[in-house]
């Protein structure tokens, strides 16, 4: 059996959540979801909530 234990820092690491608990994997996720967000702007994709949406 194969086994391992980070060591560092719990806000680098994610402590015991986890890699995805990490700073590092909110720096990634949020820059990719900004990307994407804009992206989709860009291309007009974004569909205005009905309440907003001109009649």
């Amino acid at each position: 059996m194969l086994s391992f234990q980070l060591q560092g820092s719990e806000w680098l690491t994610g402590g015991s959540f986890g890699m995805e608990a990490s700073v590092v994997a909110l720096l990634v996720c949020g820059t990719a979801g900004v990307l994407m967000m804009a992206k989709a702007v860009q291309r007009g994709l974004i569909v205005l909530p009905p309440w907003k949406r001109r009649q």
